[in-house]
């Protein structure tokens, strides 16, 4: 019950920022197990920190003014249910859940980031 809401947190942090929630949740996770964790595991993790800080950095200075905010809505409309499947995913398999219960994590993470979204 707690990694389910845990994961319903994560994807709720999803639906209003895209990049700062992905990345708390790589800084935290076992640089062991960087390679088992979903679409993530196949880019060197410099590169994939490297992006995450950019994007909360651009994202956070942009948001700030009017024009940036409407420059940042489609992308986030469009891109939030994916980076709340993806949240699911990345913690759905670090707490070790079963396959059914993963997906169920990821469509309702998807879900969630796009209803606190829109």
């Amino acid at each position: 019950m707690a990694a389910f809401l845990g994961i319903l947190t994560a994807a709720s942090a999803a639906g209003f920022r895209l990049a700062l929630p992905l990345l708390v949740v790589l800084l935290f996770s076992d640089p062991s197990r960087w390679q088992d964790l979903p679409v993530v595991g196949a880019w060197p993790p410099v590169w994939v920190l490297t992006g995450l800080v950019i994007g909360t950095v651009l994202e956070l200075i942009i948001a700030r003014h009017p024009w940036g905010q409407r420059l940042l809505l489609p992308f986030q409309v469009v891109l939030s249910p994916l980076v709340g499947a993806l949240l699911g995913a990345t913690l759905a398999d670090l707490t070790a859940m079963p396959q059914v219960a993963t997906r169920v994590m990821v469509l309702s993470g998807a879900g969630l980031a796009l209803i606190l979204q829109l």
